[in-house]
């Protein structure tokens, strides 16, 4: 404790109530200041994930955490709304909480405390159903110039938007089409001859990281006709 004239925090502009990050002053009986109490530095703690978009029933872990090593034993708390999920000590920048998230209510709001009584904000999760295996139509038609081929990629389940690319040979052969509604993505290209060959699949994903399906691979039909691959039922 320092006395008033050698505070080596920073004053208070109103001693009176300040009690904040950087400590609190003391008065006597008569409201004259006598001593003020000096904190540590604490920094407010930050709360985050690997991704805020899940499945229903998946397990994640949520990271709070502090600028620097903290000088002392520092104690992490982490509420959901107003109910406390866990707590753990130690002398980390960090702390790992892990969930299981199986409703609607565990998406949070969810916020972490350190020992000095600093908050971090909100952090909350969304539920994301992931996309099923896309199905491919491809059509061609014959003009004077060339054969103009139409590919067509949808996948029939999974939360919007979904992101389509198209494939021939494992090469991409189109940019991203991202879709909003439940529709089919197009990409449309002229080949001289349908004899060049080649063969093509769609990639179907959405913003659950790590979940991407590919149609079955289809090889170029003749003029006029129109060939659409079939969605396996292990494959959905």
């Amino acid at each position: 404790m320092n006395r008033a004239g050698q505070l080596r925090c920073p004053y208070p502009s109103d001693p009176q109530n300040w009690l904040g990050d950087h400590g609190v002053v003391i008065r006597d009986i008569n409201q004259t200041l006598c001593f003020a109490v000096c904190f540590p530095e604490c920094p407010s703690p930050s709360l985050s994930s690997k991704t805020s978009v899940i499945t229903k029933g998946q397990n994640v872990s949520l990271l709070c955490s502090i600028k620097k090593n903290p000088s002392t034993v520092m104690k992490y708390t982490l509420f959901r709304d107003k109910k406390q999920m866990g707590t753990t000590d130690g002398k980390k920048e960090f702390a790992i909480f892990n969930l299981t998230i199986s409703e609607a209510r565990d998406l949070g709001p969810y916020k972490c405390k350190v020992s000095c009584l600093k908050y971090s904000r909100d952090f909350n999760f969304t539920f994301a159903n992931p996309v099923s295996t896309p199905v491919l139509t491809i059509s061609v038609i014959q003009t004077q110039t060339g054969h103009n081929v139409t590919l067509r990629c949808i996948s029939h389940n999974g939360s919007l938007p979904i992101n389509y690319t198209f494939f021939e040979n494992n090469g991409k052969v189109s940019p991203v089409i991202s879709k909003n509604v439940r529709e089919p993505a197009e990409f449309h290209f002229t080949k001289i001859s349908t004899r060049e060959g080649g063969k093509y699949k769609c990639e179907a994903r959405n913003s659950l990281p790590n979940n991407t399906k590919d149609s079955q691979v289809l090889p170029m039909p003749s003029t006029g006709k129109i060939y659409m691959s079939q969605v396996p039922l292990n494959r959905v």
